[in-house]
């Protein structure tokens, strides 16, 4: 993961790349996907599974709002 994480984070338009329960997850357009994995393959690392996570309802609610409460 740490090898997946250091090599993700270096392509253009992934704004971030963090491990989180024992997943890497990028801040990206999901569209790049194939671009992605072609990357990370072409790299040397193993890519088991690709998916869009879901924004939960409060970090939906907050992006909308900017983080503001009411």
């Amino acid at each position: 993961l740490e090898e997946a994480q250091r090599v993700a984070a270096g392509l253009a338009g992934v704004e971030g790349a963090e491990i989180e329960d024992a997943m890497l997850v990028l801040d990206t357009d999901p569209e790049r996907a194939a671009e992605i994995n072609a990357s990370l393959v072409a790299a040397g690392v193993r890519v088991s599974e690709l998916r869009p996570l879901a924004r939960s309802l409060e970090d939906a609610f907050l992006e909308l709002t900017r983080g503001e409460t009411v």
